[in-house]
Parts: C-alpha cells; sequence; structure tokens
C-alpha cells in the first residue's frame, strides 16, 4: 500500500474506532492516558518527563500537582524543576512554598535561573513566611540573589524590614549598583521612617537625574509632607524625565498641598511630551474641573497624538456635563485624528453617551454617501466589542458600507446579538453581494438561525 494510502486507511481506521467508543470506553481510555502520564513522570527519563511537564503546562494541568511537588523535591534535573515551578506559579499554586523557602535558605550549588524563578513564585504568591529569607540574602555574596531579594521585599511589602534595608543601603560595603533597588522597595513598602534618608539622598544625587526619578518615585508613593519641597524642586528640573516623574508623584499630594493643580497645569501646557502625558494622567486621577478647557484646547489642537489620547481620557473622568458636548462634537467632526477620534468613540460607547448613535449615525450616513471609509471600519469593529441592541439600526447602516471588512463586522455583531430583524437583509447579502467572503458569511449566519436562503 503506498504511503499515503496507508496513512489514510488508518486515519479512517483510528475515526470509525473512535465513532465506535462508547461513554464508558472514553472514560476507560481517558484513565489510561492519565495512567501513562503517572508512570511518566514516575518512571521516565528526564527527557520524557520534561517534555511532559512542558505539554502539562501549556494545559494548565492540575491533575498530577502531587507528583510534580514530588519531582520538584527529588529531582536533580534543574530544567525539569525550573518547568515544573512555572506551572505552579501560574495556576498560583501554593504547594511548593515551603520547598522553595527551604530552597532559597541554603542556596548553594543552584542555578541563578532557579533561585530567580523561586524568587518570583515566593512573591507573587505573597508568601510573607519567606520576608526573613529575603532579608538574610541581602549579606548573600550571589549579587543577582541579594539584588532579587531587596526587589522581593518591596513586593512583599516588608515594612518591618524598613531597617534592614536602611542599614544595607547606609553600609560603606554595600554595592552601589543595589541602592536604585533600595529606593524603590522602601517605595513599595509605603516605609515613612525611611523619607528622612530618601530625602538625603535625593539631595546627594543632584548630578543623577536617573537615580532622582527613582526616589522621587519613591517619595511620591509615601506621599509625605516633608519631601514636597524635593517633588518641586524635580518638577523644576530641565530632565524632561524627571519631571514628568515628579509630576506622577504629586498625585498622592494632591489633597493635602495647594500647589498640586498649578503644576498640572503648567505640565499640560509643557513643551515636552511626556511631561503633557504625566500632567494628563494625573489629571485623569485627580480630576479638576478647573482643567476642561485646556483639556479641550489640548484635545483638538495637541501637536503629539499620545497626548490628544490622554486628555480625552483625563477630560472623560469629569463630570458627564463637562465632556460629552465636546465628545459628540468629535464624533462627527472631519478634521479630528484618527487616534483621538477612535479614544473618543472607545469612551462615548463605554460611557454611553446620550446623543452618541445620533452622531455615529450621521458619520456613517455621510461615508455611505461618499462612498469613503475612513471611520466606519473601526466604528464596526468597536460596535461589535461593545455590544448593544440599541445600536441595531447602525449594524443596518453598516451594510451599506463600501468595504467588504465594514460589512462582515456588521453581520458578525448582527450574529453575535441573533437579532433576526434582519432575516431578509442578510437573505438579499448572501445572494447579490459583490464580495464572496461577505455572501458566504451572510449565508453562514442564515443557516445557523436555520432560515433558507
Amino acid at each position: 500500500m503506498p504511503k499515503m494510502k496507508k496513512s489514510l486507511a488508518l486515519l479512517f481506521i483510528s475515526a470509525g474506532f473512535l465513532l465506535g467508543l462508547t461513554g464508558q470506553s472514553f472514560a476507560e481510555n481517558d484513565t489510561s492516558i492519565m495512567k501513562q502520564r503517572r508512570d511518566v513522570l514516575k518512571y521516565g527519563l528526564n527527557s520524557e518527563v520534561l517534555e511532559l511537564v512542558k505539554e502539562l503546562y501549556l494545559e494548565r494541568n492540575t491533575d498530577f500537582l502531587p507528583e510534580l511537588k514530588t519531582i520538584f523535591e527529588q529531582s536533580q534535573n534543574v530544567e525539569i524543576r525550573q518547568n515544573v515551578l512555572s506551572l505552579f506559579l501560574e495556576l498560583k499554586n501554593k504547594a511548593l512554598l515551603t520547598p522553595c523557602e527551604k530552597m532559597l535558605s541554603d542556596s548553594k550549588d543552584q542555578t541563578n535561573s532557579l533561585l530567580l524563578t523561586a524568587v518570583s513564585y515566593l512573591t507573587e504568591l505573597k508568601d510573607e513566611a519567606s520576608i526573613p529569607i529575603f532579608a538574610k540574602l541581602l549579606m548573600n555574596s550571589n549579587k543577582i540573589l541579594a539584588q532579587a531579594s531587596i526587589r522581593a521585599l518591596g513586593q512583599l511589602k516588608a515594612l518591618k524590614e524598613t531597617q534592614t534595608l536602611i542599614d544595607f543601603l547606609k553600609n560603606p560595603d554595600t554595592d552601589d549598583n543595589f541602592k536604585p533597588d533600595i529606593y524603590w522597595a522602601l517605595g513599595e513598602m509605603k516605609a515613612v521612617s525611611a523619607v528622612d534618608v530618601l530625602n538625603q539622598a535625593y539631595d546627594s544625587a543632584s548630578s543623577d537625574p536617573l537615580t532622582q526619578q527613582i526616589i522621587v518615585e519613591s517619595l511620591g508613593k509615601i506621599g509625605d509632607p516633608s519631601s514636597w519641597s524635593r517633588i518641586e524642586q524635580a518638577f523644576s528640573s530641565t530632565t524632561t524625565s524627571l519631571k514628568a516623574k515628579a509630576l506622577q508623584a504629586m498625585i498622592s499630594y494632591e489633597p493635602t498641598h495647594p500647589r498640586v493643580k498649578e503644576l498640572v497645569g503648567a505640565g499640560l501646557r509643557d513643551s515636552q511630551v511626556p511631561v503633557r502625558l504625566a500632567a494628563a494622567a494625573v489629571e485623569e486621577k485627580i480630576k479638576d474641573p478647573e482643567w476642561q478647557d485646556l483639556l479641550d484646547y489640548r484635545i483638538k489642537n495637541d501637536p503629539s497624538s499620545a497626548v490628544r489620547v490622554a486628555c480625552a481620557k483625563a477630560l472623560a473622568s469629569l463630570p458627564d456635563s463637562l465632556w460629552q458636548p465636546t465628545f459628540l462634537h468629535l464624533l462627527e467632526d472631519r478634521n479630528v485624528d484618527f487616534e483621538t477620534w477612535r479614544i473618543v468613540l472607545d469612551l462615548s460607547l463605554k460611557k454611553k453617551v446620550p446623543g452618541a448613535r445620533k452622531a455615529l449615525k450621521a458619520l456613517i450616513l455621510r461615508e455611505n454617501k461618499d462612498q469613503i471609509d475612513n471611520y466606519t471600519p473601526t466604528l464596526a469593529l468597536q460596535l461589535l466589542s461593545h455590544r448593544e441592541k440599541s445600536n441595531r439600526e447602525l449594524y443596518g447602516l453598516l451594510l451599506l458600507n463600501n468595504k467588504p471588512s465594514t460589512r462582515m463586522m456588521a453581520l458578525r455583531a448582527i450574529s453575535a446579538d441573533g437579532d433576526r430583524e434582519y432575516v431578509q437583509t442578510l437573505q438579499k447579502i448572501a445572494k447579490n453581494d459583490d464580495d464572496g467572503a461577505v455572501r458566504e458569511l451572510a449565508a453562514s449566519i442564515l443557516k445557523s438561525w436555520k432560515v433558507t436562503r
């Protein structure tokens, strides 16, 4: 038998066999596969075990966790152990907490890749029992592990270890490369008792804007009043990135410091794009109506598309009456740039702005009449992701658009909505549309509805 015919014959035999299986046979087959996998985990070669562990990871399989825990504890193969640990991390399963704690407590002869995966596992699962272990690892000769331990203390919000980190920072033997991570960790911990140390570190780093950025970010997370002068000083910097970080840090000071609003306004007018972006992000958080007109202006006139989008988000965080008229105007504006229009559309649909459908109807009718498709393809896609029965009329208008992909998205929206109001329209499209793919999709929807063409 030629090779292809033989393969086909085997395929048909296999298919026939499967079709002939009873429910009990399927269950028996499933049990058999489970047994085979358990046997591989128990008796298999390292290469076989590794391949199976990778399969289980892709499946997010939880059937063999006890066996995998044993493998992690007993195997000498680093790659197998790392893949097992990655699966437990993906599953957020805590069964390996104690083995990982033991491994980090005695990290000698362990590979950095496995140790770092263990650090990620313990921190992402918020294992507070590992905090004393990480504190001891600061002095470990393995600098990669020591650095990871600093960040782990920050991620675990290990406030009780604040003094440990401060002492480590002040130790003359501490590698200078560790200091940025210590500043970051103290900020993550919101360590008020470290504010004086951070203030002094900021002052000492006057010639190092990158270090000052990290410190300013941490001071912003803590929000202590004694640090405000540093935040204000950073905002006056000629270094764009430091100035932007200073703005972001102001969010925690807004409730208590009167100058925050003033400086956010200055940031929105700054000549540097990153600074305007940061100011817009802060305004989105503090929701100050005072900057409504400035945001409106930036949306329409800022030279940066990214800033226009950020200002649209900030404007939409204000009370509805302050931004909805602007958004309705922008939805119909032919001169608005595409990226700004897209975020305005998304926010209008998400927040169900009254009058949005009327504006969108006018836009679709205009583009259908002019036989253009500048905005309608994106509109069709957004309507599909923001499915609302109230948008049915818009679906119908989009079916008249000259772009096949737009008509197809409108068909998918109608299909997802399940509205039989369009049966006759779909029957006409299935027979007469100029595009074969559109005809085919319309026909398949009708078939799923059990409606003849």
